[in-house]
């Protein structure tokens, strides 16, 4: 009894740490932003960013329920199963990706009846959120898996490792390259995780 509590403890402080470092981690680009591009900038990459933002909350939404799906099946070791569902949830994220590229396409339409063209879309910021949040959607499918599964302690140092580079590069990459540079920072981040999480997947399997 004793030894599962400690392990159900130490996953859920786990768990903890690991929202708290990712909070961290992208929370602070509103204050490099306004630091290395000026305030006005900040604007414009809210607004982009929240626009963005909805197929990743969408996908998420039909994303959620698998976390206990995952579990209940691995418990059952029925490995196919989760095969399967990993492959249909690919399929729903190209869905997702064909979203994204429509909401691009729209933004001018968009900004026009969100904040009455005050502020027009930037197209390159666009994509490059578009490309940031369809990759940190693919290994959210496999992270999923992770967290059902109880996997977490690589993605615990993976994250600790990225919020603890991820300011001073994207200063870095903000004083060269402005708005771009930091969103451009988000996106290594996500490319790496899209590197060993499905990696890890099929050790799990």
């Amino acid at each position: 009894y004793m030894s599962t509590l400690k392990e159900i403890f130490s996953l859920g402080i786990n768990f903890f740490l690991i929202q708290i470092t990712a909070l961290l981690l992208f929370q602070t680009n509103n204050i490099i932003i306004a630091h290395v591009c000026g305030i006005e900038e900040v604007t414009e990459y809210n607004l982009s960013y929240k626009y963005m933002n909805i197929v990743y909350m969408l996908f998420l939404a039909y994303l959620n329920p698998f976390w206990s799906y995952f579990t209940n099946a691995y418990a059952r070791n029925d490995l196919h199963v989760i095969k399967n569902k990993i492959l249909i949830i690919n399929k729903v994220w190209l869905g997702a990706a064909a979203i994204g590229i429509f909401q691009v396409i729209a933004s001018t339409l968009f900004f026009r009846l969100w904040v009455k063209n005050t502020i027009l879309p930037n197209y390159i910021l666009l994509i490059l959120l578009l490309f940031y949040f369809l990759l940190t959607m693919r290994y959210t499918i496999y992270r999923t898996l992770m967290n059902g599964v109880g996997k977490i302690k690589l993605q615990f140092f993976v994250t600790v490792i990225e919020a603890l580079l991820h300011i001073p590069l994207a200063i870095l990459l903000g004083k060269k390259f402005g708005i771009y540079g930091v969103v451009g920072v988000m996106i290594i981040w996500s490319l790496i995780n899209n590197i060993w999480e499905p990696i890890q997947y099929v050790k799990i399997i």
